[in-house]
């Protein structure tokens, strides 16, 4: 006969154990006492029994781990957060301007359709590491960097969005228009 056992033991990690089980890793260099030092120096779950218990008690060291680093680091975490912002708006500027321009333009002159849909369309399945590969050589590593694979990302949606909604108006529409003397402006807006 098979015997079962309850709790299935994890491996015990390395680091020193202490008086109660938990072994406490020793990651960061000596004498560090920063957030690092004591965000890695959780007590490990490996040296306990594994049951539900141990998975709540690992979840909770965690959030609380997490929730500390948060406030203790607020004002690192939010000027990150005001860059990543400013990243993307600028991301969104440029792929508006860029995007509305070439789906008024394609949606104009309609021979140059096929070319920029399929440009646009290829460049779009390049995975996002792989155009920040592309990208580095060129821009270097920074926000420069960010901000142009962002801005091509953009503007799929964006040229083939403007290209389809220009192209959806009925014909009868843009004549009735032309014969009550609009421009080319009047007729876009």
């Amino acid at each position: 006969p098979v015997t079962r056992r309850k709790h299935r033991e994890a491996p015990r990690a390395w680091g020193s154990a202490s008086e109660n089980g938990a072994t406490h890793m020793a990651i960061a260099s000596p004498g560090d006492d920063d957030w690092t030092t004591r965000a890695l120096a959780l007590r490990s779950p490996a040296a306990l029994p594994y049951n539900g218990a141990t998975r709540r008690k690992r979840g909770y060291l965690l959030i609380e781990t997490m929730l500390t680093l948060l406030v203790e680091k607020r004002d690192w975490f939010f000027d990150l957060l005001l860059q990543h912002i400013g990243i993307s708006l600028v991301s969104i500027a440029l792929a508006a301007l860029i995007g509305l321009s070439l789906g008024i333009a394609i949606a104009a002159w309609r021979r140059g359709t096929k070319p920029v849909l399929a440009l646009v369309n290829f460049v779009y399945t390049i995975p996002s590491i792989a155009l920040v590969g592309f990208l580095i050589p060129v821009t270097g590593i920074g926000d420069l960097t960010a901000v142009v694979a962002l801005t091509v990302y953009a503007l799929l949606p964006m040229v083939r969005g403007t290209y389809a909604g220009l192209a959806a108006i009925d014909p009868a529409i843009v004549e009735a228009a032309r014969g009550m003397g609009s421009t080319d402006r009047q007729l876009l807006y």
